[in-house]
Parts: structure tokens; sequence; C-alpha cells
């Protein structure tokens, strides 16, 4: 009984939208056209496999560059040695040793951040 009166609202509905159409303007029917076949034309030219296999495509090789480009600099990396402790003792080194310390010092810190520029 339900369905009955609601398909026949349907159909009355139908025909009053199709009597609309009607009584539209030639131009509002040719804009809706060209509306409808510009719709149908994007769809069909970019299909969502593609679209999804595209983004694939970019982010396998966005993630091969990253894993490429971190080899690389761990590649050129220089270690820098620890300075031993009996070194940094200054009652038992002699000021000139300590003179070159410093520069050693000086030396490998600026090797470290060559390497981190």
């Amino acid at each position: 009984m339900m369905t009955e009166q609601k398909s026949r609202h349907e159909a009355v509905v139908c025909q009053q939208l199709d009597q609309a159409v009607e009584q539209l303007p030639d131009s509002t029917n040719n804009a809706l056209l060209q509306a409808r076949l510009k719709a149908i034309s994007a769809a069909t030219n970019a299909s969502p496999a593609t679209t999804s296999y595209r983004k694939v495509v970019w982010a396998s090789c966005f993630s091969i560059c990253t894993v490429l480009g971190v080899s690389l600099f761990s590649l050129h990396s220089t270690q820098v040695e620890p300075i031993p402790l009996a070194l940094l003792q200054a009652e038992t080194v002699p000021t000139e040793d300590l003179a070159l310390l410093e520069d050693y010092e000086l030396m490998a810190w600026l090797a470290q951040n060559e390497v981190e520029l």
C-alpha cells in the first residue's frame, strides 16, 4: 500500500519535471547539453585506475630517490675519531700539544659540519 502510493507520487513528480524541462528556453537546453557532454568527456578521459596507477608510480619514484639520496650521503660521511681521555688531562699535556688538540677539534668540527651542509 505504501509502495503504491510512493510510486504514484514519483510518477507525478517525474511528469511535472518533464513538463518543466519542455518549457525551458533553447539556450538553457543547449547549455545543459554542453555541460553533459563536457562531464562525459572528462569522465572517460581520466579513469580512476589510471589516476591511482600514476600515484603509485610517483610514490615509488619518490621512495627510490629518497633511499638513493640517503645511501649516497651515508657513503660520503666522515667519522671523527673520539679524543682519548688521557689527552684531555691538562696537567700531563704540554701547551704545544694543547694547541694542536684545539686545532684538531676545530678541524674535526669543520669536517663534520661540511658533511651536514
